[in-house]
């Protein structure tokens, strides 16, 4: 479905978001955070 892992990584990790608390969801700043740690580029 998508050209690159990433789109499936956030993808997942919205899933999994869906199934936990408000307040234990991650946002969008510590979702990009997690991207860079694995090595995403993009801004």
């Amino acid at each position: 479905m998508y050209e690159e892992k990433w789109g499936e990584i956030v993808s997942d990790w919205l899933m999994e978001n869906q199934a936990l608390k408000k307040k234990l969801r991650r946002n969008n700043k510590n979702i990009f955070e997690q991207l860079q740690q694995l090595g995403f580029l993009g801004s």
